[in-house]
């Protein structure tokens, strides 16, 4: 699939094994879309936080989390199927167990990949997969209004992204902000903050 190639990339990128090609075709694909540059961007920041934990054991059952990834991703993706970078393979039904600091790079094609289905489904709802992003910088809040008609005031050195057809009153938070939500037939709004998801259906927070 072509957004798990991109997963894989990042993967070999962070790990110091990505080849030239590959990286020009990394930084191409990152530089063509903010929203790309987001992803990519949080992944090389959960790489950095996963050098901070001591050694431990953790275990997974890889063939469940890439079944249940494939089926997500084919239902939002039908014509999916982009061509698998070479000595790509998909990972065998057992459980393993690793160090914390392989974990990216061994199921990229699971944990990474999983969070790409989510985050690619996010960004890309409705027909278009236009973003709209609002930055407040150092000392300055912003104070904008949403197409649904609610309004946020965004605090300093925090950023606001949502789709441009903003159909499933779905955004994406980081830092700080005020959000006054307009109700719409009983239509949830959901936020998405640095790990934390919170829904409403028309509130203040």
């Amino acid at each position: 699939m072509e957004n798990t190639k991109y997963t894989d990339l990042i993967g070999r990128f962070l790990s110091g094994e990505i080849t030239a090609d590959e990286k020009a075709v990394l930084m191409a694909w990152a530089d063509a879309d903010s929203a790309n540059r987001a992803f990519f961007d949080e992944m090389a920041r959960l790489w950095s936080v996963s050098g901070e934990y001591e050694e431990e054991v953790f275990t997974t059952d890889i063939e469940t989390a890439w079944v249940s990834f494939e089926k997500k991703f084919e239902q939002r993706f039908p014509s999916g199927g982009g061509e698998a970078l070479p000595g790509e393979e998909k990972p065998e039904g057992k459980v393993i167990r690793m160090r914390p600091m392989r974990l990216v790079l061994r199921y990229a094609a699971v944990l990474a990949a999983l969070l790409a289905a989510g985050y690619w489904i996010f960004f890309s709802e409705g027909n278009s997969s236009q973003m709209v992003s609002f930055r407040a910088g150092p000392g300055e809040r912003q104070e904008l209004t949403l197409p649904d008609g609610s309004t946020v005031v965004l605090n300093e050195n925090s950023e606001l992204s949502y789709a441009e057809a903003f159909e499933e009153r779905r955004a994406r938070l980081t830092g700080e902000a005020f959000f006054q939500v307009t109700k719409r037939n009983g239509q949830t709004f959901t936020i998405d903050a640095e790990g934390a998801t919170t829904t409403v259906l028309g509130t203040s927070f």
